[in-house]
């Protein structure tokens, strides 16, 4: 069963349908691709997908369950998780208060609990710090728990977000653009973190402009044009694919994407 299906979705801004029947699915173990020129509706189809936005039409399924118009936190809860094209830290905490902020949604002691100061309140306190340092150290920040994340290079910093995303314990994570800002290291330290996080059962859909990165670590890829899917497919057949090249690669994106 698809970790994530997307079915006929689509949505208007007055009168102007920015997204007009578009369907994807993604599987456990696998990066799903999203691109296309700027304006496609990529974002929007993730705003759409993480319940910033309600859909018009359409049909959303998250482990088989219908989620369209369920707000965001809601869907953190049940397993879908993302980040954003603009960083999203906080810049004044630690690292690792950073990614205890994603864990907030695990927890499970009161009102009552804390005031009390239970021993179960410490106890879980001490999980989610035990798993927030062993999320550090996935994403390759270890030995910086407690830097404060303002002072962090922008890729370590895109890295802490996967961590925070990490940290809801998602079926499914969504990133959007995060590579974006990154230099060509950065961005090959980001590409093995996202394959290694699809190889440990997780599906991840992505949305990127680097094609290098796209083409290296997707299973499979969707086009979006005009709010439209225009070609779907394993890398080796998007890359070939004259629709897409005269619609978004062209013939310098094409040449990358040959490379990757």
């Amino acid at each position: 069963m698809s970790s994530l299906r997307a079915h006929d979705v689509s949505i208007a801004f007055g009168g102007i349908k920015a997204l007009d029947g578009v369907g994807f699915d993604v599987m456990p173990g696998e990066v799903l691709a999203i691109i296309g020129p700027n304006g496609a509706g990529k974002t929007t189809l993730f705003n759409v997908v993480s319940g910033l936005y309600r859909p018009t039409g359409g049909h959303i399924e998250l482990d088989g369950r219908g989620i369209e118009g369920l707000p965001p936190h809601r869907l953190a809860g049940m397993g879908l998780s993302r980040t954003f094209q603009n960083l999203q830290v906080f810049t004044e905490m630690t690292l690792i208060d950073n990614v205890l902020v994603g864990r907030h949604l695990r927890e499970r002691h009161s009102f009552l609990g804390d005031l009390f100061r239970l021993p179960s309140v410490a106890r879980e306190n001490d999980t989610s710090r035990k798993r927030a340092g062993e999320l550090i150290r996935r994403v390759g920040l270890e030995g910086r728990e407690s830097a404060i994340a303002g002072t962090m290079p922008y890729g370590a910093l895109r890295r802490l977000e996967i961590a925070r995303a990490l940290a809801t314990e998602p079926q499914v994570l969504m990133l959007d653009e995060p590579a974006a800002g990154c230099n060509p290291f950065e961005t090959r330290e980001l590409a093995a973190l996202i394959r290694s996080i699809a190889d440990d059962g997780r599906a991840v859909v992505l949305v990127e402009h680097d094609m290098r990165l796209v083409m290296s670590i997707s299973d499979r890829i969707v086009v979006l044009d005009r709010g439209r899917v225009i070609a779907r497919g394993a890398p080796a057949d998007i890359r070939s694919n004259a629709t897409v090249v005269e619609a978004y690669l062209g013939r310098l994106g094409a040449e990358e994407a040959a490379r990757a």
